[in-house]
This record gives C-alpha cells, sequence and structure tokens, in this order.
C-alpha cells in the first residue's frame, strides 16, 4: 500500500465515508451503509480486524444480490473533491485518475469474475432463500470465509475496531454528509490504492476459490448448527471425508453384483398394490403387448382379390423395427433390492480425546468414516435402494446427545426421506452390525472366543483392530481409511 501523507490522521468517520466513495458496487449509499456496517461490526469483531470496509460492501452485496447485482464501471458514486490531496508520486493533479484505475482494476479482476464463480452464485442461491430474518447472518458468515482467501499476507491496514463503528449507525445522515476534502480524499486514495493492491495479488497467485464445498454445505444449514464446536466438528469431518477419496468403480461394480431382495416395511407396503405395470418400452414379451398395438394389424399391406393381406403389413414392420410398445412388469413392493448399513458407535465419550499421532480426534475419523461409506453406497447402489441405522451408545449423555445431533445435521435429508435413521442400541440387528468401540469385543457364553456380531472396529488408540469372528487385523487410521470404507460398504 502507498501511504498518502496528510497532516493529520485520517478518523474513522473518513474511513468509512472513503469506503462508499470506492465502492463498485451500485447500492444507494443512504440504504446500503446501514447494512454494510452491520456486516463489518460482525465480521471485525470476529477477529478479522484489517479488512478493508469496501470490500465487505462490495462481496456482501455481491452475495445479497447474486447476478442481478449493479456495478460501476468506473462511475463515481459520489462527488468528489481530491484537489487537497498532496502525494509526491502522482500531485494533486492525478489522484481522480488513481481512484477510478485501482477502481477499475478491483472491479474488473475480483468483483466482475466472482459472478462467474460456481461457488460464490451458489451461495448467493443460498442466501436468496433463507428467511429475511437470517440473510445477514449468511452473508457475514460467508464473508468470513472469503475474505481471509482474498487478502494477500504482504496487504497492510490498519485495525478497525467495530466499537469505533458502532456509534456511525446512530449518526448515518453525519457519515453520508461528510465531504470527503483534506485528509477525506486521502483516505479515498488510500483506499482505493487497498482495493487495487488486492486484486493485483489475486491475479499473480491463480485466484484460489474463496468458498470451498464444505463451506457451502454448512451455509445451507446453519441454521441447524446450535453451536460454533458443532460447526468446527463438522467442518473437520467433512474435510476428513474429503482426504478419504472415492470409491473404486470395481467395488462399485461388486457391489451391484451383491443386491439381495429384502423385506420392505409392511407400514410403507400397503400404501401401493400388490405388482402390475409401471411403465412402457420398445422390449417386452408379447403378453404384455400394449393392446393399442393390435390396431396395425393389416394397416398398410397388399391384399388378393379376396380380400386377404398378401405382404407385411405396420404391425409387422413395427415388430422388426422394435417399435411396439411393451408395459414392463413391476416387481411387487413386497420385495425390494436394498443394502442396510448398521454402525454402532460405542463409549463415544471415550473417543472424543485427541491422540498425539492421529490428526483428529478419534470421534471424528469415525464419523468420518460412516459418513463417507453411506455417501458411497449411494453412489453405489443409488439412494433408493440403501438404508442406514446408527446408533450412538454412552454413559455421557450430553456427550451422546451431542454426536447425535453432528449425525442427525449432517445425515438431515436422508432423515427426511426415512433413509436413514438414529435409533436405539436395541433396535439395531446384530448380523452384519459394524461396532465402533474403545473395548474389545464381548466373549461367547460358551467358549473363550468373541461373538460374532458383524464387524467390530477398536478404536482408541494409535492402530485400529478389526475383528470379523475369528480373523483378525490392524489399521492404520492415518493412512488406511479408505479401506476401512470399503470394508464397511461390504458389510451392508
Amino acid at each position: 500500500m502507498t501511504t498518502t501523507t496528510t497532516t493529520t490522521t485520517a478518523p474513522i468517520l473518513d474511513d468509512v465515508a472513503a469506503a462508499v466513495a470506492v465502492c463498485v458496487v451500485d447500492e444507494p449509499p443512504s440504504e446500503a451503509l446501514p447494512r454494510a456496517l452491520g456486516w463489518a461490526i460482525e465480521i471485525l469483531g470476529g477477529g478479522l480486524d484489517e479488512v478493508p470496509l469496501a470490500a465487505i460492501h462490495d462481496l456482501g452485496f455481491l452475495l445479497l444480490r447474486g447476478r442481478a447485482v449493479r456495478l460501476c464501471g468506473g462511475r463515481e458514486r459520489v462527488a468528489l473533491d481530491l484537489d487537497g490531496v498532496v502525494d509526491d508520486d502522482d500531485g494533486p493533479q492525478e489522484a481522480r485518475a488513481v481512484v477510478r484505475r485501482e477502481r477499475l482494476v478491483w472491479e474488473e479482476r475480483v468483483v466482475a469474475p466472482l459472478l462467474r464463480d460456481a461457488a460464490v452464485m451458489q451461495a448467493a442461491v443460498i442466501v436468496a432463500g433463507a428467511p429475511t430474518e437470517r440473510v445477514d447472518t449468511l452473508v457475514v458468515h460467508a464473508l468470513r470465509a472469503m475474505l481471509p482467501r482474498l487478502l494477500p499476507s504482504t496487504l497492510s491496514l490498519p485495525r478497525t475496531s467495530p466499537a469505533a463503528l458502532r456509534p456511525l449507525l446512530e449518526s448515518l445522515p453525519a457519515v453520508l454528509a461528510h465531504d470527503v476534502t483534506g485528509s477525506g480524499a486521502a483516505a479515498v486514495v488510500d483506499a482505493a490504492r487497498d482495493l487495487g493492491e488486492i486484486a493485483r495479488a489475486r491475479v499473480v497467485e491463480g485466484g484460489p476459490p474463496l468458498l470451498l464445498a464444505d463451506e457451502l454445505w454448512e451455509l445451507s444449514r446453519l441454521d441447524q448448527i446450535p453451536s460454533e464446536a458443532m460447526r468446527l466438528a463438522l467442518r473437520t469431518v467433512h474435510r476428513t471425508m474429503d482426504g478419504i477419496g472415492p470409491v473404486s468403480p470395481a467395488l462399485i461394480a461388486r457391489l451391484r453384483d451383491r443386491r439381495q431382495d429384502v423385506i420392505v416395511d409392511e407400514v410403507v407396503a400397503d400404501a401401493f398394490p400388490a405388482g402390475g405395470f409401471d411403465a412402457m418400452s420398445t422390449r417386452g414379451v408379447l403378453e404384455n403387448l400394449v393392446r393399442s398395438e393390435v390396431g396395425y394389424v393389416g394397416v398398410g399391406s397388399d391384399v388378393d382379390d379376396a380380400g386377404r393381406p398378401t405382404g407385411p403389413d405396420l404391425f409387422d414392420v413395427r415388430f422388426v423395427e422394435g417399435e411396439l410398445l411393451y408395459y414392463t412388469r413391476d416387481e411387487s413392493p413386497l420385495l425390494e433390492r436394498r443394502r442396510q448399513l448398521v454402525v454402532l458407535i460405542d463409549e463415544v465419550e471415550r473417543l472424543r480425546h485427541k491422540l498425539r499421532e492421529l490428526p483428529s480426534q478419534t470421534i471424528v475419523l469415525v464419523e468420518a468414516v460412516v459418513l463417507q461409506a453411506w455417501r458411497d453406497l449411494q453412489v453405489a447402489c443409488g439412494p433408493h435402494v440403501v438404508q442406514l441405522a446408527v446408533a450412538v451408545a454412552g454413559e455421557d449423555e450430553g456427550a451422546v446427545a451431542e454426536e447425535q445431533g453432528l449425525l442427525r445435521t449432517s445425515l438431515h435429508a436422508d432423515l427426511a426421506h426415512r433413509r436413514a435413521a438414529l435409533v436405539d442400541v436395541a433396535a439395531l440387528p446384530l448380523p452384519s452390525r459394524v461396532t465402533f468401540s474403545p473395548r474389545p469385543p464381548p466373549l461367547s457364553p460358551t467358549s473363550s472366543t468373541p461373538r460374532r456380531r458383524g464387524l467390530w472396529v477398536r478404536v482408541g488408540g494409535p492402530l485400529w483392530e478389526l475383528r470379523d469372528g475369528a480373523t483378525v487385523g490392524t489399521l492404520d487410521p492415518t493412512t488406511s481409511l479408505r479401506a476401512l470404507v470399503d470394508r464397511l460398504m461390504l458389510m451392508a
């Protein structure tokens, strides 16, 4: 940043008036300033105290308006009198040209390209669909994620206290009427150069994405996250899932070959008929031929003197060309191909400790594995033929409730469509159950060998032990979570 020399230090009123002057999103200052100041107070109070107020204004209204946002294109938003600026590099006569140039650089290299950024526009859609009372909260949350990635480390800005901005909300007419001359004019030049420096640095650094996929997911469900601790836990879980990697095509093919018929819940089945026709196709057997196709018999064929057809008719042609229509038979809904993943997370309070050898808490890794296995099962088999049943157990009721809340937030859509369920331990079926526990599996009452209860994963240490009946193995959670996810998918 080039420092503009002035006779006095610019007060906060000069900085706010300068921000209003250099913004490139064309919003009426009298309507936009209160909202932008409110966003700035929340952002600066949250730890980001070196952020240009103009950047908060422009990006905030970009999120609020989406592709309907209006840009200035170099036009001045307010009348500027910059004759009092003293600058050794450009001189007073060049100040207006400097402000115009830097604003155009900021608009063309940062604000306008964000209108083509899919993640930013998706965030704008989320904001547009939120209730009115939640809109500003979502904008602030998105700005807190975007601004640290936007500001270059070389940019040095004076720190702004939110306490200094709060009184301005009560004196907005004075702020809007503030004349940017003298020190205020110098603040305008400085504010414009700050925006230009941010824009040039972003181009040099390659323009890293301002919003990540997990942050968009978080933004869309912010009203379901009751605390900052849960928000950070969800972010850690989802970023751990992203690090696991995709499911292999070979495993997808193997899963599709092993699907089995499972009886559907009788309560659901009562709403459907016991079989019938569900669609039409150009392939089938004559018993399922659509009746109207018979009307083509004899149409278009040659006839002899007795009136009998002597050549192929339109029915024959449609049969040869594969154009006849057949009903496709709907299998009885009492039998539907379905897979079910059954998971028990045991003694959850003992899994919330962070081990030095692991990148995250054990419970974070366990939940990431379960959620990734569920996501990959839906990719492999389809969302309508897989089910998830999860139980969380432990002596600490508070810890159990918190982890259930985290899973409930992550599985919100699946719970609403009854594809997933959070159940009690007693409701989990024993066959094919996957148990994550810090203790060893219980012994059989008739022998000294562990009882067969599906897959038992003993967690809580730097290495995890996998026991499937008499088969025992170990797994390093820092490198082999993908292998564990695949194992869970095969247990479904």
